[in-house]
Formats: structure tokens, sequence, C-alpha cells
């Protein structure tokens, strides 16, 4: 499997590969980077990526929102928002088996235009200070 995921990765770009079950991204034309992990004994795939540093003063507000968002699975679309050391961290775990070529590919554009998307909303509310925002996302990660 890990050769599977390996192939689909070069498919994507011809300089990502997996070591040791992890490829770092980076979306330089976004400016987002994130994580795939991949664990072979159950075929997990989980995808972890920051999108927020909350040292601002914001923090209230920001995990507030961080939690209604998490509430809206509609919104969230499998995905899930974790504070880790002061950043908001986006995530999503699948079984890998559940995925072809395409489904991988798709699973991976999808999530970094969540990541860019989230970034964006939640700058925005920093600029407008603790005023909550919520509005749906675009794309879909099943």
């Amino acid at each position: 499997m890990d050769s599977k995921i390996e192939e689909w990765l070069k498919d994507i770009n011809p300089d990502f590969s997996i070591n040791d079950g992890v490829c770092n991204i980076i979306q330089k034309d976004l400016n987002i980077e994130f994580s795939l992990f991949f664990v072979s004994e159950n075929y997990q795939l989980t995808v972890i990526g920051p999108f927020h540093n909350i040292n601002d003063g914001h923090f209230n507000g920001l995990l507030e929102r961080a939690l209604i968002d998490n509430a809206n699975a509609k919104k969230m679309e499998g995905c899930w928002i974790s504070l880790i050391d002061n950043k908001l961290v986006l995530s999503h775990s699948r079984d890998i088996s559940s995925l072809d070529q395409i489904g991988f590919t798709n699973l991976m554009y999808h999530f970094s235009s969540k990541i860019d998307q989230l970034k964006k909303d939640y700058s925005t509310q920093n600029q407008v200070g603790e005023t909550i925002n919520l509005h749906n996302l675009i794309g879909t990660l099943a």
C-alpha cells in the first residue's frame, strides 16, 4: 500500500515522496503546508495542516469559532479543527482502502483548498474582532 500511495503522490507532483509513512506537502501558490501520515497496519491515512496561529489576542473568539465549526458537519465535510501549540490545525482521517487514485488526488486538492479557505476566514475574523462569521465552504472531501 505504501508503494501505491507513493505512486499517487508522484502523479500529483514528482517531488512528493513518502518516508516512514510521512509526506510533507508545501503548496507555495496558496502559502500552505500540510502533512500526510499513513499507517500500513490499519490502512489509516491522516492529513493534517495548520491554518491559523492564535497568539494574537483573539484566543477565546477563535477557539469558540473552531468549536462551532467542528459541530457543523456539513461545513467540515469529515474534517475537524484541533488546537496544537497555539495553532488551529485542520485534520482528516480515513481508511485508504476506500480510495483509488482519483479519490486520493481529489482528497489532496480539496484538503488544501479547505485549509486555504479556513486560513482566509479566520484571518478575516481577526480583522473584525471577535465576531464569528459562519458560512459554508466549497469542496467535498468524501
